[in-house]
């Protein structure tokens, strides 16, 4: 692990020279206290990314520290370094444009011949343009992340299915997934969403996976709040990839274990009927249906392969 952090850390250094030719071009004409300024706070930035991906590493596990105050840091992090990246494709521009100059003049082709003064000035055209494309994803996911991560929303969407009992017309099914509850510092914004799901008076509710990031703990403090959704033929409920836990390292098999185990539980506690590769019989005016519950299903990455269509 020691050595993955490295790699990852050393790529990381990389973009960061590497974007910071845009730093440097764009206040090439401040005074030298104001550079000097710029190239801390640059680099300020960059250090305390490595100290706290460092810091992490050691204190992930100890409960003095909050996983929040992690988990927004990081977003943070990663957010700056893919600004960086975006940014340095314009500048890999200019640096491929000197490469083709540079080879013209070596083997005397004649390319590249003007002058210098058009070179500099389209060296800093392209790098106020790195900076402000990174500044779009920057401003954009910040904003998301601060904002819209709980900006919940009602989409409405008729299904057509042939065949369906002519009892279950006009059922309302209210579909919910990815709540991922150790995002999230407080309850309010799930009181918000029950409130805005029971508004709907669904006939039935089904939740789709992923309750937690990665530990049961994550949703215990929302157990009461969760309770409160209802629906006059049931809440279900199955399990997405994060809720296995395969993205922890646990200390044994059976702390994993037990950790899914106490997920289970917490979906029982809430009164969520949890779909294990299992049916069940909906009834309505005398009429019935089958829901299945097939568990999670990944075709890519190490997302767990659980689901048996079959069993169910």
């Amino acid at each position: 692990m020691l050595i993955r952090f490295l790699i990852f850390f050393g790529i990381l250094l990389l973009i960061d020279f590497y974007f910071f030719q845009s730093i440097k071009t764009v206040t090439s004409d401040w005074t030298l206290s104001r550079q000097v300024l710029a190239s801390r706070i640059y680099w300020g930035i960059t250090i305390f990314s490595l100290a706290f991906g460092a810091f992490s590493m050691i204190t992930w596990n100890d409960p003095l520290f909050s996983k929040y105050i992690y988990q927004y840091v990081f977003c943070l992090i990663f957010i700056l370094v893919l600004s960086k990246i975006v940014g340095s494709l314009f500048l890999l521009v200019d640096d491929l444009q000197r490469l083709v100059r540079w080879s013209g003049h070596f083997f005397n082709l004649g390319i590249g011949s003007g002058g210098g003064e058009d070179g500099i000035s389209r060296a800093k055209f392209l790098s106020y343009t790195a900076l402000g494309v990174a500044a779009i994803p920057l401003s954009t996911m910040i904003y998301g992340m601060v904002k819209t991560a709980f900006d919940f929303k009602v989409r409405r969407k008729s299904v057509v299915l042939p065949n369906l009992p002519s009892a279950f017309e006009g059922l309302k099914i209210v579909q919910i997934s990815d709540v991922h509850s150790g995002s999230f510092y407080n309850g309010s914004s799930f009181e918000r969403a029950v409130e805005m799901i029971m508004a709907e008076k669904p006939d039935v509710i089904f939740f789709t996976g992923d309750l937690v990031n990665d530990r049961s703990s994550e949703a215990e403090p929302h157990i009461n709040i969760w309770k409160k959704l209802q629906a006059p033929l049931g809440v279900f409920s199955i399990l997405g990839n994060h809720d296995y836990g395969d993205y922890v390292v646990w200390e044994t098999e059976e702390a994993k274990k037990a950790n899914l185990d106490r997920l289970k539980e917490i979906h029982k506690e809430m009164g969520w009927d949890l779909l294990l590769n299992e049916h069940r019989i909906l009834e309505k005016g005398g009429e019935k249906i089958g829901l299945i519950g097939v568990e999670n299903w990944g075709g890519a990455l190490n997302f767990p392969k659980k689901g048996d269509i079959l069993k169910g």
